[in-house]
């Protein structure tokens, strides 16, 4: 009979506990409701709950109750880890027992103001943790000596478990809600975004929306346009402002060029990262998502996340793909923009080029059409590779790079692909030789990061009406073809091929090489040997017009002296010089050695 009222006790007790731990989702109340209910259900004078700072080598007293009727307790409510069995309890994950609080090895219990009050106390692991991720352990306080049997242990056990599943299930309630309440802002904020996107808004005030989405430092990719946008530096000593000028590098965008197309390619999606000129805390980790349109690459969303990774739950995959898509759509319209741009620019000089306007009146209106400022002076410079019949792989994208480059310069230019050809249109007043020749370098820059050769730039003649653009192109395409066939790169024009240039465009390189080497090799090779001047005394000839008193000037020697040399180089090498066929063959095979390259190398070979 009274084994049963023990049971009904116990049960009664069990029962009201799990009323009392299931009437609130709140974490809080929860811990409340289990000290209050041990004090009330059990034998124990006072109940609380320890939550332990391993880290920081502190016990903090989370909540406590005093049975009713008895007196508050006043006592430090945080102290040392070491002065409690806490840790050892959470570790074990088993009970603990101190029978006598005054015999024990703990000061903080062992303490005359603690072990006067209280004389047996227990411990217990809810193997559960607070909301701020900490151990919790409920510790239970009795004023008289008592002998602990295990069926007290076991309903503390029970109450404890209880109290486990209650806490963890309002961590539960509470993630979802949080998980609710972040799913619906980051509805709204990729509205926001997508709104930004559709309304053509500048692209800080994109970025900004991207950044209310993602929460960490971000660079956007424009292949379209060729530039980068970016919002705040990942660097904590770097400034936003320094960040940004930091970007407007051209190698630097290179570089993240370089990393949109790998990662489109290869599909890697986190890369480590190197900057240039070399920043703290570098190489860092770079989360990479690509952005196609239309199966082309139009540029790439690269986030900077503290921690290395953005974090993979579908909150921020959600994220990350509302943003790729808002993005993209963003893109859509430079992109789109600047492809009907490309395809007029194009369509317009092909006509210009070819001579297939009709009415010369119309090409204003046409140029206008197309965004081409006409009316100006202008020239036109080709754009090609120094190897020998050699074209650029992608005409279209490079015309982009050059859009970008001219866009940067202090002169007016289009960018355009005909026919494969890649053309630079330039109007306006004639720029100073510094200021092309700085256009130059940007543009042989550009290309060299891009992982080109220094190129060509083949420059026409002045344009000064709209009927010499065919002939000023040809001019191009003729001047690229001897600077090809002669190795030469950078600027080059067709006058600096002398009076004998439309006589090489007619001759492959071989044979040129050929005639060379048999007009001078002897000569250069006797030279190089000898430590002679035979060459440069037959170059000052051919210069002066085969005029002997004027050459002899220009060597600084008397004519009789040379008359002797020319009789030597006639018995070495069998030169006539007074024959106008020798003349004319000496003085073509100079100036096509002049011109370095292919040539040189040929006449200098034994």
């Amino acid at each position: 009979m009274q084994r049963d009222s023990v049971e009904r006790t116990y049960l009664t007790t069990i029962r009201e506990i799990v009323s009392l731990v299931n009437a609130t989702a709140d974490m809080s109340a929860i811990i409340q409701n289990i000290v209050d209910a041990v004090c009330k259900y059990t034998s124990w004078d006072r109940s609380v709950i320890i939550a332990a700072e391993p880290a920081s080598g502190r016990s903090i007293i989370a909540v406590e109750s005093i049975k009713e009727g008895g007196e508050p307790f006043a006592v430090q409510r945080v102290w040392k880890l070491s002065t409690s069995p806490i840790l050892s309890v959470i570790e074990s994950r088993e009970p603990l027992v101190i029978p006598d609080t005054r015999t024990c090895s703990y000061p903080m219990y062992s303490d005359p103001q603690f072990a006067d009050r209280f004389k047996t106390i227990a411990f217990l692991p809810l193997n559960c943790l607070d909301e701020e991720g900490r151990d919790l352990v409920l510790s239970v306080h009795s004023a008289q000596m008592l002998k602990v049997r295990p069926a007290e242990i076991e309903l503390l056990q029970t109450i404890c478990h209880l109290a486990a599943i209650a806490v963890n299930r309002a961590q539960l309630i509470r993630k979802e809600r949080l998980q609710s309440q972040r799913l619906s802002r980051s509805a709204a904020a990729g509205g926001n975004l997508m709104a930004a996107a559709l309304e053509a808004s500048s692209p800080e005030r994109v970025m900004d929306r991207l950044e209310m989405i993602l929460s960490a430092p971000l660079v956007v990719v424009d292949l379209s346009e060729g530039s980068l946008w970016a919002n705040r530096s990942p660097f904590a000593s770097v400034s936003d402002e320094d960040w940004r000028a930091l970007l407007a590098k051209d190698e630097v965008f290179q570089d993240f060029s370089d990393l949109t197309t790998a990662s489109s390619a290869t599909g890697l999606r986190h890369a480590p990262y190197s900057f240039r000129p070399p920043l703290p805390g570098l190489p860092l980790t770079v989360d990479l998502h690509p952005l196609r349109l239309d199966n082309a690459l139009v540029g790439s969303l690269i986030v900077f996340p503290s921690n290395g990774l953005l974090a993979d739950s579908e909150i921020e995959k959600v994220n990350a793909q509302q943003a790729i898509f808002a993005l993209s759509s963003y893109l859509l319209r430079s992109h789109l923009a600047l492809k009907n741009q490309m395809l007029e620019n194009s369509r317009f000089f092909a006509k210009l080029f070819d001579g297939s306007v009709r009415d010369p009146g119309r090409i204003p209106y046409i140029a206008k059409q197309a965004g081409i400022a006409w009316g100006l002076p202008s020239k036109l410079v080709a754009i090609a590779r120094a190897e020998a019949g050699s074209t650029f792989e992608n005409p279209g994208e490079l015309v982009k790079q050059l859009t970008r480059v001219i866009g940067e310069s202090s002169i007016q230019g289009t960018a355009v692909e005909v026919d494969g050809n890649v053309i630079v249109h330039l109007r306006g007043p004639e720029p100073s030789q510094k200021a092309f020749n700085s256009l130059a370098s940007r543009i042989e820059r550009a290309l060299k990061l891009g992982g080109e050769a220094a190129p060509i730039l083949a420059v026409s003649d002045p344009i000064d009406d709209a009927s010499r653009y065919a002939s000023a192109y040809q001019q191009c395409l003729r001047t690229v073809s001897l600077a090809q066939k002669s190795a030469r790169s950078g600027i080059v024009s067709l006058a600096d091929f002398g009076p004998f240039s439309f006589l090489l465009l007619e001759l492959d390189g071989e044979t040129i090489d050929a005639f060379v080497t048999r007009t001078l090799g002897d000569i250069i090779r006797r030279d190089n040997q000898k430590s002679s001047n035979y060459l440069e005394t037959i170059s000052a000839l051919a210069a002066a017009s085969f005029r002997l008193p004027i050459a002899a000037r220009s060597l600084d020697l008397h004519v009789s002296t040379l008359r002797y040399r020319l009789a030597r180089i006639e018995q070495l090498f069998h030169l006539d010089l007074t024959d106008d066929d020798t003349r004319l063959a000496v003085a073509l095979a100079l100036r096509i050695y002049r011109t370095g390259g292919t040539y040189r190398a040929a006449a200098k070979a034994p």
